[in-house]
């Protein structure tokens, strides 16, 4: 074998091994860039289920006192001589109130595996 090979191989690396060197550093910053935007992303989204997770609290909270309320109007409003209808009808009013949520939260949920229709 010819001693110049080893050395033009040499010569050949040298010049490779830099430009090597700056392509894994370009794609390393662009990975890490990526990274952080996703980071980024990420906290903002939780950031934005947390407080809409409060806001939903806060208005189950009112409407919660709300319907207390309401049915304290209510017994209030028939007096003593109809105190049987009054809680029935407040009873049945927060049935219905029930039954519209379950109802309005079930196209929501989605089945997981043991629920999936075989």
């Amino acid at each position: 074998m010819n001693e110049r090979e080893p050395s033009q191989w040499r010569e050949h690396l040298a010049e490779i091994l830099p430009m090597l060197g700056r392509l894994v550093a370009v794609v390393g910053g662009m990975v890490e860039q990526r990274a952080e935007q996703v980071v980024v992303a990420e906290r903002r989204e939780v950031h934005r289920a947390a407080s809409i997770l409060a806001l939903l609290l806060a208005a189950a909270g009112f409407a919660c006192a709300a319907a207390s309320f309401a049915a304290i109007a209510l017994l209030a409003a028939l007096g003593e001589t109809h105190r049987v209808l009054g809680t029935a009808l407040v009873a049945g009013g927060f049935a219905a109130l029930s039954l519209l949520a379950i109802l309005l939260a079930r196209p929501t949920v989605k089945p997981g595996p043991s629920r999936q229709a075989h």
